[in-house]
């Protein structure tokens, strides 16, 4: 009797993790480069930082899995100075089976804040689904903790749709 009860519950554990397997797909997302908007530019370290740290949030949320790896600046040499999603460039990325990309743009307001705004686009219609911003001091910790925060509430707009 014992090993009957066992082998129900072992067939229904399967069974439901089966079903929720082929609903619940990971949310594959771009991370793209920093776009700077900054006169005197910010450091490429900055910039790595920010990046990092986006995809790590990204990648530590339940249901998403984030991509830094490719570089949209070797598909459009213009989207670094202007943070344009081309037609171009959401073809490339659903060609490397993205889901959504992820925008990000950092504004000093003065020699220790920035501003961190961010947009992410569905890559199969080109919409806007979410956008987020936060003020932040210009220190590693900062800079880790709000890009963990922009990356959290964009999030919620992917599982939200």
């Amino acid at each position: 009797m014992k090993t009957k009860i066992i082998l129900l519950v072992a067939f229904f554990a399967f069974a439901t993790s089966s079903v929720s397997a082929q609903f619940y797909a990971m949310k594959k997302v771009l991370i793209t480069e920093v776009v700077d908007k900054s006169e005197d530019g910010l450091s490429q370290g900055t910039k790595a930082m920010i990046r990092a740290a986006l995809t790590s949030a990204i990648t530590a949320s339940e249901g998403c899995v984030g991509y830094d790896t490719i570089s949209i600046l070797q598909v459009d040499s213009t989207f670094d100075r202007h943070g344009n999603v081309t037609k171009t460039i959401l073809s490339y990325v659903q060609k490397q089976q993205m889901e959504y990309v992820l925008v990000t743009e950092a504004t000093p307001l003065d020699k220790s804040t920035i501003l961190l705004s961010a947009r992410i686009i569905k890559t199969d219609t080109g919409k806007i689904v979410g956008t987020s911003s936060i003020r932040t001091v210009a220190t590693l910790d900062c800079l880790q903790s709000s890009s963990r925060t922009l990356a959290n509430n964009l999030i919620r707009s992917i599982f939200s749709i």
